[in-house]
């Protein structure tokens, strides 16, 4: 994992000393850092419908770290991750070069700066991913979504689309006090961890309130369904 993340990063930097690191090139590298990485920690991924391939906001459920390559994997995206990652050895690193958006939420401030940084990626044609809840929960469980991202969606008049991530075995999710190195390393032990992705209708309008109700009605929804078949439907 280390050495595909360093590879990323590699290349990243060196697109960004040529004067091409713009964020789709970043978004593009991390698709293809994600896509190498389940491969080698044999994450196997089931994707119902159809991940979009322009700029739209794309709101999942938060289970894992894992989520994140995950998703990242299906389309070019920028993500919006809590700024703790930005410190994280490697991984932050990494985040950093792909561009990704880091959030304070208990702070307003950020939570503004946020908002303006996804506008301007949405701007350059690059789908956002956002896990609205704020934190990780455990199947079937959805926390209450964020407005933030909404209201941003409704002024820009760009869709919402939701994204439903659940993962067969339900220990696969990282939550309480679990530690990171605990929790890899028990994950990952495993000959393979599988995961279904199920993107749903996309949702447009000019009233945040209505756009989160719906995303959250089609993700309780759909996650309820995949919990009741193990997390997939295939």
């Amino acid at each position: 994992m280390a050495a595909v993340t360093a590879g990323c990063a590699a290349r990243v930097t060196v697109c960004g000393s040529l004067a091409r690191h713009t964020t789709p090139v970043a978004a593009r590298h991390c698709r293809d850092w994600a896509r190498r990485l389940n491969a080698l920690l044999g994450v196997r991924v089931a994707v119902y419908g159809t991940p979009p391939h322009d700029p739209c906001l794309l709101v999942a459920n938060h289970r894992s770290y894992i989520d994140i390559t995950v998703l990242g994997a299906q389309q070019p995206s920028v993500f919006v991750a809590k700024s703790e990652l930005a410190g994280w050895p490697l991984l932050g690193r990494a985040a950093r070069l792909g561009a990704t958006i880091f959030v304070r939420r208990e702070d307003e401030r950020s939570r503004r700066e946020t908002r303006a940084a996804i506008a301007a990626v949405l701007r350059a044609g690059v789908a956002v991913v956002n896990f609205a809840e704020g934190t990780t929960s455990r199947a079937p469980a959805l926390r209450p979504l964020r407005p933030g991202g909404f209201k941003l969606a409704a002024e820009m008049g760009l869709p919402v689309v939701p994204v439903a991530v659940e993962y067969d075995d339900p220990e696969d999710a990282w939550v309480g006090d679990d530690t990171f190195a605990r929790h890899f390393l028990a994950q990952f032990a495993k000959p393979e961890v599988r995961a279904t992705v199920s993107y749903g209708p996309r949702l447009a309008g000019n009233d945040p309130d209505e756009l989160r109700r719906a995303t959250e009605r089609w993700l309780r929804g759909e996650l309820a369904r995949l919990g009741g078949t193990g997390g997939g439907r295939g």
